[in-house]
């Protein structure tokens, strides 16, 4: 008979990008009743399946990037949010996140999300995954690209399935 390893009861979540990818919109998607914070960005809580998840998100102008080790070494899943429907925000944010990977390795989920599909000029998430040359140490992280639109919701529950993992994992 094999063991139960115990999952933690709160699952930490930070959410990132670049500005205008729609951090905000999925965040606010995500998250009811949030606490905006002047300088850090944005946190709160859910529910999904059962598990409880602490949700920051923070991003946006180069210059806000450094505090984000406060987080990033503590959270469990990281979600880079790209938009989807603007090549130069693609081609920006892939510095962004090979600096991350190079940086921090505590994250046991990286998901990158390519947020705006619904917009008629979006390239599809694995164009998004071609686009950001994800080289062989990122993809050591459990790393997936999803399509999403944090207007609609398609691809919201599609992430949260992914970060849950089947009823027999740890996470």
């Amino acid at each position: 008979m094999g063991s139960m390893i115990a999952r933690p009861s709160t699952v930490d979540l930070v959410m990132v990008g670049i500005d205008r990818v729609g951090k905000t919109t999925l965040f606010d998607r995500l998250v009811d009743g949030h606490s905006a914070m002047a300088v850090l960005g944005f946190s709160g809580t859910m529910k999904f399946r059962g598990r409880e998840f602490k949700v920051w998100s923070y991003g946006g102008r180069d210059k806000s990037w450094p505090p984000i080790e406060l987080f990033c070494e503590s959270s469990r899943v990281v979600v880079f949010v790209i938009d989807s429907s603007d090549l130069q925000s693609v081609e920006n944010s892939r510095q962004h996140i090979r600096l991350y990977c190079q940086r921090f390795s505590k994250p046991e989920k990286i998901i990158i999300l390519a947020n705006k599909q619904d917009h008629p000029e979006a390239i599809s998430p694995y164009q998004v995954y071609q686009m950001l040359e994800i080289s062989q140490e990122m993809k050591n992280n459990k790393l997936c690209v999803k399509g999403c639109s944090g207007l609609t919701g398609e691809g919201v529950e599609e992430m949260l399935n992914w970060i849950v993992g089947p009823e027999d994992q740890t996470i």
